[in-house]
């Protein structure tokens, strides 16, 4: 991992680490379209930016 971020250091805004498998508990019907994933950041309060900004 770190040789990649190395390598991407100038694209890598952040790092987030812990362990290697996250369980997800509960309904994901709320990203079960397109949309409704690239809405749901928006829902809860989460800055969505695209490579062009």
């Amino acid at each position: 991992m770190k040789a990649f971020i190395d390598r991407f250091s100038d694209s890598v805004k952040g790092v987030l680490s812990g362990f290697d498998r996250i369980v997800f508990k509960g309904l994901i019907l709320p990203l079960m379209s397109a949309s409704e994933v690239m809405s749901f950041p928006g829902s809860k309060a989460v800055e969505y930016k695209t490579k062009s900004q």
